[in-house]
């Protein structure tokens, strides 16, 4: 009987650690910071010599979304407008080292016909003739990191097909 109890106790033992071994708390999920950019025009309607006000992103057209493209991964963003001036909305990023490699500016021309959007603006690249008109130039790095939001911002120019070179971009 002596032998039997200490058996039994660790059969216990050992069922009561596999029972709670194979139960899992909740993990804590990655704390997600709140990420939005307020978009500066710097040079619009083609002017490259002056800096005017936010509410001018180009033409009558207003900006709707943007994508942008953040360590290789694309994101669709809604514009919103405060005043005149254009923020998006926000995305959660885990804290963390980021570079935007993209950044463009679009409006849906009015409709839901994605076909035909139009790109308003967009921050050129390191290396394209545009890049010297903005003080970050893609690709452009980030941090996120302990507070709950973080406000960005980035620089455009207005967007006209024929400068996509001068842009840096290699395609368009």
């Amino acid at each position: 009987m002596k032998r039997i109890l200490p058996f039994s106790f660790a059969i216990l033992v050992i069922s009561l650690f596999t029972i709670t071994s194979g139960c899992k708390k909740d993990q804590p999920q990655d704390h997600l910071i709140d990420v939005s950019f307020n978009i500066n025009s710097v040079f619009p309607q083609g002017d490259l010599n002056s800096t005017t006000n936010h509410s001018n992103i180009i033409s009558d057209l207003k900006a709707d979304y943007v994508k942008v493209i953040i360590n290789y991964e694309e994101y669709i963003i809604n514009v919103l407008y405060i005043g005149d001036m254009p923020y998006t909305n926000t995305i959660n990023l885990p804290a963390g080292a980021y570079t935007i490699s993209e950044f463009v500016v679009y409006s849906d021309n009015n409709n839901s016909n994605s076909d035909d959007d139009v790109a308003l603006a967009a921050t050129p690249h390191l290396g394209g003739d545009f890049a010297q008109h903005v003080q970050l130039p893609l690709s452009y790095n980030f941090t996120v990191s302990g507070s709950n939001r973080l406000g960005l911002p980035i620089e455009v120019l207005r967007y006209k097909a024929e400068d996509y070179k001068n842009f840096g971009f290699t395609y368009f």
